[in-house]
């Protein structure tokens, strides 16, 4: 009787906490909104996931969400292609996950530092072999490094993001993307145009300087070293930088549609020789593997790809809110990080929360930039994140302009100054007009 009594427990256990989640997916679902910020007292609207989706243009999504340190549920909705209604997206589909690869990338990178093949503060030049970083005025004293490529401050100016190819195209190789030669059709080369570490500037053809570095430290195809130590470890099954994976591999993909949600008729998604930088096809699940084995590393509880310290790193900013391959967020300490990816047809997003929460969300359409925010908002709201939530703010009395307006120092004696500005504070700090502060409660701001 005793052991019919604890497996009657354990099943009504198991159908609540069942019943649990499937009440946080109805209220993701139902709570797409645009408000990042409401008045306190007021309501703010929430929309149903296919209403945004059909406002957005977005054909297909993909959705999966990390609880606990765990896949707690994983969704398709809609279609993966525009011509062909009756076929959905279901949660073995893959898109295109663009730039969200360069975290891929950073793992494979520091992957080598962890082997001791290179340090992160080396001139990268030392290990390259099939091509160099041109050396100029601007690293006659500092050099690009692997730290630098990584944070976006190793001073080049190409601006990119890359447009990718018709599959029917011929398709450059790395060197002539390097060296911005046809048939590549990236126009500018890759020079460092400003002292490495002294500025963030964007740049996508940092990491295919970083997959010449992997391919030139290991003798391997990028493809296939960053397989080895990291997509078989995290198993990562569903995730393959094949150009055609449909074609080659016969896996079941959603076609990329324009921003009004039509299909292009000359083919159904660019492909990317930039592997480091766009390159990889995902489903959310593998892409939800890679953030939650980001979260145990720089926690301490594995070690299947860097160690803690790493993937510390990795979550450290290196100039303003950017880490190694990430962007951050958190004052005292990191409290997320996050990528989004936007290649041609297809729009991403992965926010991950260090203590065990976060999601990724996948489309389909140029048009799902906004659609991924409020997913993620969503969820956010849901799940009670500590950061992305719809944040309600105090409004400010008179007594309480005049309590915070003035002059400040920080500890390492920034200075700024807060002005009153009808009913609003402003922040200001150097010139410009400044940010509107937002009271969240007594003396507690956002911008």
């Amino acid at each position: 009787m005793k052991f019919i009594a604890t497996l009657a427990c354990f099943v009504f256990f198991n159908a609540t906490a069942q019943t649990s989640i499937e009440q946080k997916i109805k209220e993701v679902e139902n709570g797409l909104t645009k408000a990042e910020f409401v008045t306190k007292g007021e309501a703010f609207i929430k929309s149903d996931v296919y209403d945004r989706m059909k406002e957005r243009r977005v054909n297909g999504v993909s959705v999966a969400v990390v609880n606990n340190g765990k896949i707690e549920w994983m969704k398709g909705y809609g279609i993966k292609d525009a011509d062909n209604t009756a076929d959905s997206v279901s949660p073995g589909t893959l898109f295109q996950l663009a730039s969200i690869g360069k975290i891929i990338t950073t793992l494979a990178a520091l992957h080598l530092v962890k082997e001791e093949k290179i340090s992160l503060d080396e001139d990268v030049n030392n290990k390259l072999k099939s091509w160099k970083v041109p050396d100029n005025q601007f690293t006659s004293e500092k050099k690009v490094t692997l730290r630098t490529l990584l944070s976006h401050s190793a001073g080049l100016t190409d601006d990119y993001g890359f447009e990718g190819y018709y599959p029917s195209a011929t398709i450059p190789s790395l060197q002539q993307v390097l060296n911005a030669e046809k048939p590549a059709n990236n126009k500018k080369k890759l020079v460092p145009a400003a002292v490495p570490g002294s500025k963030e500037r964007y740049s996508g053809g940092g990491f295919i300087i970083i997959q010449q570095l992997i391919e030139d430290i290991t003798g391997m195809p990028f493809r296939q070293y960053v397989e080895r130590v990291v997509f078989q470890p995290i198993g990562m099954t569903n995730t393959t930088y094949d150009h055609q994976p449909d074609i080659n591999l016969k896996k079941d993909i959603a076609r990329g549609h324009q921003a009004n949600g039509k299909t292009d008729k000359k083919r159904k998604y660019n492909v990317y020789p930039e592997m480091a930088a766009a390159g990889p096809w995902t489903t959310a699940e593998d892409a939800a593997k890679l953030l939650i084995e980001i979260q145990k590393e720089s926690n301490g509880q594995s070690e299947l790809v860097l160690n803690t310290a790493l993937t510390k790193e990795m979550l450290t900013p290196q100039i303003n809110n950017t880490g190694l391959g990430m962007h951050l967020l958190g004052s005292d300490k990191c409290l997320s990080f996050w990528h989004s990816g936007n290649n041609a047809g297809y729009v991403a997003l992965l926010y991950g929360i260090t203590e065990g929460k976060g999601a990724v969300v996948l489309t389909n359409s140029d048009g799902g930039e906004w659609f991924c925010l409020e997913m993620i908002r969503s969820i956010a709201n849901a799940y009670n994140w500590p950061v992305m939530q719809t944040k309600t703010i105090a409004p400010l009395t008179e007594s309480e302009k005049v309590k915070y307006a003035g002059n400040y120092k920080s500890a390492n004696n920034t200075e700024a100054k807060i002005e009153i500005a009808g009913n609003d504070l402003r922040l200001k700090m150097g010139g410009g007009n400044g940010f509107a502060l937002l009271q969240l409660t007594d003396g507690l701001f956002t911008i």
